[in-house]
């Protein structure tokens, strides 16, 4: 993803709000024209990808950090294969 020069910032993140349930996403990535946030769990097996968890997990995240609501999501998972 790197490599690619499409993003301008790639990384993880962690729900620590203490009293709320614990979120994790492995990737996120917001394009280099700074409109798409890239939301990816990491799977080694794609039957145990969860969209609805995934989306849940969006949305706290979203009201939780400052300025990713304005980001189009695009949801998906990625394999190992993918990476």
């Amino acid at each position: 993803m790197r490599e690619s020069m499409r993003y301008r910032a790639i990384g993880n993140w962690w729900n620590t709000k203490r009293g709320e349930e614990q979120s994790e996403i492995d990737v996120i990535a917001i394009t280099a024209d700074d409109k798409t946030a890239e939301v990816y769990e990491a799977k080694r097996d794609r039957q145990r990808f969860r969209k609805a968890l995934l989306e849940r997990k969006a949305e706290i995240l979203c009201s939780q950090v400052h300025g990713m609501g304005k980001h189009r999501l695009k949801l998906g998972c990625l394999l190992m294969e993918d990476m």
